[in-house]
């Protein structure tokens, strides 16, 4: 049966399964699943995009066997590549950020999915939230989950623009008139049309009642 008949759509398109050997193809780190005992997972996007002085948001799409008992949750951290001393942590109910960056400027939580009637996972997602970016905190950021089956982990990269970057509200507005107004040029290029084609069209009506009426024979009365 296929696997993808247990795991929420969104998952399908993170992972490549099959029905006999399942490979979970996950970013950063790759995992392989003989049966449905392994199906723990942790995935993000590549990449993501935001500028100095936004609040950034990453965040990690996990999945668990559904039969996973309440402790068997362990941890949940994210960490900072740059310097692992700046991370967030979920464990035993509560949630901790350490070290300069992350414990001032940083915010994490987790939401988890409904379950679906007779499926082997449950899915959920975890955020973590940077506020106030710089340039420093351009790199790579590692998620992971750690059960009682096993650990996984996933890095995605934060990469972080330069203000000046920015499209100003100007030049946005600009933009936008500039769009409106070559809209309303094709507006009224149409509508010239259509009122041309109009006009030629009742001129040539009149041509032709014009030349048919001439060339009817006068009656000369005898």
């Amino acid at each position: 049966m296929p696997l993808c008949n247990d795991i929420l759509q969104w998952q399908c398109t993170a992972f490549n399964l099959n029905s006999s050997t399942a490979t979970l193809e996950i970013p950063g780190n790759p995992i392989s699943a003989t049966d449905d005992s392994n199906l723990q997972a942790i995935t993000a996007e590549p990449k993501t995009y935001t500028y100095e002085g936004d609040t950034a948001e990453l965040i990690f799409y996990m999945t668990v066997q559904s039969d996973l008992p309440s402790d068997g949750l362990n941890e949940r951290t994210v960490w900072s590549s740059a310097d692992r001393q700046n991370y967030c942590e979920m464990y035993q109910g509560e949630t901790k950020c350490h070290g300069d960056r992350f414990s001032n400027g940083a915010e994490m939580w987790e939401t988890w999915f409904p379950e679906l009637d007779g499926g082997h996972t449950r899915h959920g997602r975890i955020v973590l939230l940077l506020r106030n970016v710089s340039l420093s905190d351009t790199g790579r950021y590692e998620g992971e989950i750690k059960t009682t089956d096993d650990i996984n982990n996933v890095n995605t990269m934060l990469v972080v623009k330069e203000a000046s970057e920015r499209p100003s509200d100007e030049d946005t507005a600009k933009q936008g008139g500039t769009s409106m107004w070559w809209e309303w040029l094709g507006v009224l290029v149409y509508g010239a049309g259509v009122v041309s084609g109009l006009i030629f069209a009742f001129i040539g009506v009149k041509v032709s009642r014009h030349r048919k009426d001439s060339q009817k024979p006068s009656s000369v009365p005898v």
